[in-house]
């Protein structure tokens, strides 16, 4: 196993020279390569800055289209369905009102009396407004409260 420690001999001046060589080439390489660097990072945070506010418009500009369109096409729905209304309104009252339904609607008013002014209308009647029903449902709901 090697030990690390720092040399314990001088550089000699051809060691010197030749890393001084090195710097010398590099140094403006690396000088540009910097630059290069900066001017790439700039570029890139203005792409960047420029397209969060470009986005940042759109998504503004679209929610308010799509508020318009939603509100408008409310209106629309609320037309239509109020015109619609009026015209089944219309069409139902016409239907009611025409002939046949006139008809059909004396037929079932004079079954409907004779129903209950006739023979059997007493005790349908009777059975309808019978005052007992109140004790008897008086009674049942004394009798479940009762028994639990």
């Amino acid at each position: 196993m090697a030990i690390l420690a720092a040399p314990t001999t001088e550089p000699s001046v051809a060691q010197i020279r030749q890393i001084s060589l090195v710097y010398s080439t590099l140094s403006p390489l690396i000088a540009h390569a910097l630059q290069v660097q900066q001017i790439l990072r700039l570029a890139t945070l203005l792409v960047i800055v420029r397209t969060y506010f470009v986005a940042r418009v759109l998504a503004t500009a679209f929610l308010f289209a799509s508020r318009v369109v939603a509100f408008r096409t409310y209106h629309a729905s609320k037309f239509l369905m109020i015109r619609t209304a009026l015209a089944a309104r219309q069409a139902l009252w016409a239907l009611w009102d025409s002939k046949k339904f006139r008809r059909i609607r004396k037929k079932i008013e004079f079954e409907f009396f004779v129903l209950l002014l006739g023979p059997g209308g007493n005790s349908v009647l009777l059975l309808l407004f019978w005052p007992g029903w109140i004790v008897l449902i008086a009674a049942a709901w004394g009798l479940s409260s009762w028994a639990g």
